[in-house]
């Protein structure tokens, strides 16, 4: 599947992303999903230390605020 073309505002112009925009974009897509898995494995980590203390999530929450 070919990917879809990128637009941009420029002042009053509305134009395709530039050969620099693209790359960087694809930097940035790259960079969000490394963040997104990493917030998910933090959440996964922290489950799993709930779950070997027999904590819920509201009583872990209760006993650190």
């Amino acid at each position: 599947m070919p990917s879809p073309k990128l637009f941009t505002q420029d002042g009053d112009n509305h134009r395709e992303f530039t050969d620099a925009e693209y790359a960087q974009h694809d930097v940035d897509v790259i960079e969000f999903q490394r963040q997104a898995d990493l917030v998910t494995a933090k959440a996964a980590a922290r489950q799993a230390v709930l779950d070997r203390l027999g904590l819920t999530a509201d009583e872990a929450a209760l006993l650190l605020s």
